[in-house]
């Protein structure tokens, strides 16, 4: 039942053509409030990351929440290739979260 539930939320992105804005997930701790915020762009099936602590982990989900990919991260700033085809994903790094296509 719960497979069916998000296949028919998945199908419902796609036909009626909801936007998928970029959302960042905020903690009001002291620490979190310290950090610099984690920036991701996204061009084509390359996503640049910056001011994110080495070794993290950056995680690729589908829409429907499956994991498609884990990359570990080595520096502060840096350039990865997503092998995944093209679509919406959503990419988690530590509370950081943004829903983006890629094209």
């Amino acid at each position: 039942m719960n497979k069916l539930v998000r296949i028919l939320m998945f199908i419902a992105f796609v036909a009626l053509g909801f936007p998928l804005a970029a959302q960042e997930v905020k903690s009001n701790t002291a620490t979190e409030i310290d950090k610099k915020t984690i920036e991701l762009t996204v061009d084509a099936n390359r996503v640049s990351v910056r001011n994110v602590t080495p070794g993290d982990t950056l995680t690729v989900f589908s829409v429907v929440g499956l994991k498609m990919n884990e990359i570990a991260i080595k520096s502060t700033t840096a350039e990865y290739v997503l092998n995944v085809p093209k679509g919406y994903y959503i990419l988690k790094i530590g509370e950081t979260v943004r829903k983006v296509v890629i094209k």
